[in-house]
């Protein structure tokens, strides 16, 4: 079994995909969303970025384990000028109603742990399936918290092949 590290499922390479531009978005135009040359959107994720990164990861795996149909929305590290920038997939502004979606909606807070859902909030749909973001630790219940902690290593080691594999560049 072949157990190497494949960092491409973490990562945009921008010298393939080049930004083409970056624009102020989402809550209160408060977020830096940056356009790339395939035409995908990405929203500049704020500290502490490690932490997102690995909620995002464990959140990845439990809506797999748990057979929901909704998306961990995307999140990527890019290599801006000897930097690492973490990035998360620009999911547009449109909520699900409670109404439609309410029973999915607490099917991923009772199976997952993730509860920053009022109002439709880190929620959205895109072309109407179900996509969660920001997957800071708080946006989850205290007893999952824990799993969250476990992902670091896995943080760490993508980071780590990630950035020896710009520095060798």
């Amino acid at each position: 079994m072949d157990t190497t590290l494949d960092i491409t499922r973490y990562t945009i390479d921008l010298n393939k995909n080049p930004i083409t531009g970056v624009r102020k978005g989402g809550r209160s135009n408060s977020m830096q969303i940056v356009s790339l040359k395939d035409g995908t959107e990405w929203v500049v994720i704020n500290a502490p970025e490690d932490k997102r990164f690995c909620g995002f990861l464990y959140l990845t795996q439990a809506i797999e384990e748990a057979g929901l149909d909704i998306v961990a929305a995307k999140n990527r590290m890019v290599w801006n000028n000897k930097t690492v920038i973490y990035l998360s997939r620009y999911c547009g502004e449109v909520k699900p109603s409670f109404m439609e979606h309410g029973g999915l909606i607490l099917k991923l807070m009772e199976q997952t742990g993730f509860k920053d859902t009022a109002g439709g909030a880190n929620l959205r749909l895109v072309d109407g399936k179900l996509h969660v973001f920001d997957t800071e630790p708080s946006s989850f219940r205290e007893d999952v918290r824990v799993k969250i902690e476990e992902f670091q290593a896995l943080h760490d080691e993508i980071l780590n092949a990630f950035k020896k594999a710009q520095e060798d560049n």
